[in-house]
């Protein structure tokens, strides 16, 4: 048969037009659309219907709602009024009146008693007026209290007239509305033991009921007020308004029924028929009122269906049924031509059918048949130039295919691995695990694990291996070598946590264990030992030998170390020259815990002092090392917290002379920290400016001031004064004494330029101090040079006192600075002169103006042979040298005539005035040479000068 193209539509849109042309045949024409139409009404029907009764719900149930609000109006109202009748009769049983009453009754008089009495009463009545409130205004406007006659006795508004509101006695508690002057009246007998006491009102505003009713001039929509027995509208008190007029057929309403105004012929005629359809009357309740409520139907009813509208949707069901009739008819009609045609064609459009439906078949196979080919093309492409390795094999492991990478990665050619099993491929003692590999997968389909192999060459590799199950039994597996990845993961965790030199664990593994052994130690309840050591003196090996002597010493450290501890204690490197040692399982006791850990650590000291054969041909060099320990016991402290413990300890055993073991104790954990917060405040208090500089004068033999010394002092704004003796030495540890320095260098030049500018003190030289750390920095001649050009002061006014240690650290860099200072015209002084290891071939070389006498020579001078022996040996030295020497910590006058006697014309101390601000300190003042050297006279002159210093500041 020939074939034809198929149509564009293709044969599924054939199929499905033949199906559209046989159905119709099949089906007989139903009446489905009058069913539908008939259904249709009677449902509209019964929803019309449930839609009448369900208004006639709503119209209910808003009836209801405005008679429960009305219900409620009137309950407030009348909760209101009673309230007014009880609380007359509380007030008429007070306590006050009960006294006025008593007192009466026993004869007192106005003047001696009742006055009183009454007064209390009226207190206590304004204190009822603003003790109850509705709304937050007062519920009374007035309580008056009146005798048997009728005369007041009391009155909280007694200057204002009663408005004819009666005065007459009440046998008993009653209500009455005051519509006239807008009152309601509360009123009840007063009596004392049934003697009449006469009677009590309280007074309100009408208006307080105004909240719950509608003014006449308000525009809501409906209105609220309330009506008399007699018809009359309260609160309308003008008879010419239409309100004033009293309507009877109000009152004769039926009480609590929503009644048409339609049916009341004579408010129909009224004002109220103009805007309302409807009228509720409810009873106030213990009162002759009624609360009347107008309102329209529009405002009632409005969001109700009107019932002409449902009767009007009824005529839709009807029309629809009529529709749906004649639409039937004509698809009728339409259903009969449309099968005639349909019947027609129908032999024709079958054998259309079935020549498209075997073209169709014609072409799809061969399309399968072309995709088939061109998939294996793609297939046998994909693996051969596949960078994997592709490996096929059977059930029993024998390889039927391999792509060139496989072949590369094992380096066996195709025709070799076709002719090998998996297990070939297998190193030594792995072939029951690869078999076992090659079953899992053929049992659950696939599975990627990472397997050795062995190359044809006999080297081990590593890949990563996707295998799956192909259908007939076979497995195919993508291998990926892996071999130098997985090389580099293990140089990057040696890295990562092993100290590259010396193979230990490094600080990142060293927390990670010490980690571990504190969870095993909380578990367990076990001590163990954090040991913390460094090396003595390591920098000078590196400065001397180099550092790969260096590097040498703390490989065989560590070798050392390793084999000096036990296996299950841990041994790291921190860095330099720093190793730690963890220590585990060393008791469940302190006592007990702490000789192990001392035993470990003498282990160590020993093993580290023994001699080190460090470089061949040099002798054997000798080291020693310093440890530290802190015990812990679980998880009590922080590793943060424990390495700073044993690092605590370290730095004791340094500062214990080396090669020493200490154990840290919350003592050494103190220190530290209130060094620390030192070091913190004194940071703080240079960039406050809480140092200051305290002036201590310097006199001559005959007490007149030839200058001063500039003393530190820290003056914290919160605490006491701190001496210097505590943060000094600190501050040269840290370096903070080279800002300070500066400090005292930039004050000392302004206080002389404040001197310069004065006469009688521009002769006054004054001393500063200056710590070896500043004094060895590359820039301290131009620091000093710069500070006195900048404020213009005669440099030979400025004289640096330089301590012994400073003079001895590196003599020739300092006489070359102390030289240069010396060429511009600073002066030099020895400080503390004698106590330190004084070398006078220095003091022979030092360019220096004076020497200075320590006060600890001058305190027993007196008494003291030896002292006054080395004070003579020192003035005695001083002068053949041609220096100035001046005698520091002199405080009494037998001191200083000792002194004078010796040859010593210069002094400083007590004697002559204590450390303190310029401004404060009266020793510091101009010298008369006609004063005589004692005592008193240095007094006068300080007294004499004292106003000098004042305006040199």
């Amino acid at each position: 048969m020939p074939t034809r193209a198929t149509p564009p539509d293709g044969p599924k849109t054939i199929a499905q037009r033949r199906e559209t042309a046989r159905v119709p045949l099949r089906l007989k024409p139903q009446p489905w659309a009058l069913v539908v139409a008939v259904v249709f009404a009677a449902y509209v029907i019964v929803l019309l219907a449930n839609a009448y009764q369900s208004q006639g719900q709503l119209r209910a149930a808003t009836e209801a709602r405005v008679l429960a609000d009305n219900r409620q109006v009137a309950r407030l109202i009348g909760d209101f009024l009673a309230e007014q009748r009880h609380a007359v009769v509380t007030l008429a049983e007070s306590r006050e009146i009960e006294t006025y009453l008593t007192n009466k009754a026993l004869g007192m008089s106005m003047r001696y008693g009742l006055s009183a009495s009454l007064i209390a009463i009226e207190e206590s009545f304004r204190n009822g007026l603003g003790r109850r409130t509705v709304f937050g205004e007062p519920v009374y406007d007035r309580i008056l209290y009146l005798d048997e006659t009728g005369e007041r006795l009391v009155d909280t508004e007694a200057g204002t007239p009663l408005n004819a509101i009666g005065t007459g006695l009440e046998v008993a508690p009653r209500l009455r509305i005051d519509d006239a002057h807008g009152w309601i009246i509360a009123s009840a007998p007063v009596d004392l033991r049934g003697k009449p006491g006469g009677a009590l009102m309280t007074l309100s505003r009408l208006a307080r009921l105004s909240r719950h009713l509608t003014e006449p001039g308000t525009d809501l929509g409906f209105r609220r007020f309330l009506i008399t027995e007699t018809g009359l509208e309260l609160g309308v008190s003008d008879p010419s308004r239409p309100g004033g007029v009293p309507a009877p057929a109000l009152i004769g309403l039926p009480p609590e029924s929503l009644t048409p105004l339609d049916a009341m012929p004579d408010l129909v005629k009224g004002r109220f028929s103009e805007n309302y359809d409807l009228v509720l009357r409810l009873p106030i309740a213990g009162t002759s009122l009624s609360l009347v409520t107008l309102l329209p139907e529009s405002l009632l009813y409005g969001h109700i269906t009107s019932r002409r509208f449902l009767l009007f949707a009824t005529l839709v069901p009807a029309i629809l049924l009529l529709a749906a009739l004649w639409i039937d008819r004509i698809r009728r009609h339409a259903r009969r031509l449309q099968a005639d045609v349909i019947e027609s064609h129908r032999d024709r459009m079958e054998l259309q059918d079935r020549n498209e439906a075997l073209t169709s078949e014609i072409a799809r196979r061969e399309a399968l048949e072309r995709r088939l080919r061109e998939s294996e093309e793609r297939y046998r492409t994909y693996i051969e130039h596949a960078p994997e390795g592709v490996f096929v094999s059977d059930s029993s492991g024998r390889l039927i295919d391999a792509n060139p990478s496989a072949c590369d990665m094992v380096g066996y050619s195709r025709a070799e691995l076709l002719a090998m099993t998996v297990t070939d491929l297998s190193p030594p003692g792995l072939e029951a695990a690869h078999s076992g590999l090659l079953e899992q997968v053929l049992r659950i389909g696939r599975k990627e694990v990472e397997i050795d192999l062995r190359s044809k060459d006999g080297l081990d590799m590593v890949a990563n291996l996707r295998a799956i199950a192909l259908p007939g039994g076979l497995v195919m597996g993508f291998c990926v070598d892996i071999t130098e990845r997985k090389r580099a993961e293990a140089r990057i965790h040696s890295l990562a946590y092993f100290d590259p030199l010396t193979g230990l664990p490094n600080r990142r593994m060293l927390l990670d264990r010490l980690g571990l052994a504190m969870m095993a130690g909380r578990r367990h309840g076990g001590y163990g030992a954090l040991i913390m050591l460094d090396l003595d003196h390591f920098k000078d090996i590196n400065d001397t030998q180099g550092h790969d002597v260096g590097d040498r010493l703390l490989v065989e450290v560590a070798r050392r170390l390793v084999d000096g501890v036990r296996g299950e204690d841990t041994v790291s490197r921190l860095g330099g020259d720093e190793f730690v040692v963890v220590a585990n399982d060393l008791g469940t006791e302190a006592s007990g815990a702490a000789p192990q850990a001392e035993m470990i650590a003498e282990k160590i000291r020993h093993a580290l002092a023994r001699p080190y054969a460090l470089s061949e041909g040099r002798p054997a060099h000798h080291a020693t090392a310093s440890l530290g320990v802190a015990l812990f016991k679980g998880q009590e402290v922080t590793v943060d917290l424990l390495l700073k413990q044993s690092d605590v300890a370290l730095y004791q055993a340094k500062s214990a002379g080396r090669d020493t073991i200490r154990f840290f104790n919350p003592d050494m954990q103190a220190n530290i920290d209130a060094r620390a917060s030192m070091e913190s405040a004194l940071r703080l208090a240079i960039g406050q400016r809480e140092l200051r500089l305290h002036y201590q004068p310097q006199v001559d033999r005959h007490g007149q001031a030839t200058g001063a010394e500039a003393l530190l002092r820290w003056l914290p704004p919160s605490g006491e004064p701190i001496p210097p003796g505590r943060f000094i030495p600190l501050a040269e540890e840290t370096g903070l004494i080279l800002p300070i320095g500066a400090f005292v260098l930039e004050e000392a030049c302004a206080q002389l330029r404040r001197w310069q500018a004065d006469p009688r003190t521009a002769s006054l030289v004054l001393s500063i101090n200056v710590s070896a750390r500043q004094f060895n920095q590359t820039d301290f001649v131009e620091q000093v040079r710069a500070r006195i050009e900048h404020f213009g002061v005669v440099p030979s006014r400025l004289k640096l006192e330089l301590t012994e240690s400073v003079v001895l650290d590196r003599a020739e860099q300092l006489i070359g600075r102390m030289r240069a200072l010396k060429d511009f015209g600073v002066g030099f002084s020895l400080d503390d002169f004698g106590t330190g290891y004084s070398s006078l071939s220095y003091l022979k070389r030092l360019p220096l103006d004076q020497v200075k006498i320590d006060q600890s020579f001058v305190r027993d001078i007196t008494h003291d042979t030896n002292d006054a022996a080395i004070v003579r040996a020192v003035l005695a030295m001083s002068h053949s040298l041609g220096l100035n020497v001046i005698a520091e910590g002199v405080e009494t006058e037998e001191q200083r005539a000792l002194l004078l006697e010796f040859g010593c014309e210069h002094f400083q101390g007590y004697l002559f005035g204590n450390p303190a601000p310029i401004e404060d300190n009266p020793r510091l003042s101009i010298a008369d040479a006609s004063h005589c050297p004692t005592r008193a006279r240095a007094a006068s002159t300080s007294e004499s000068l004292e106003s000098a210093v004042q305006d040199w500041s």
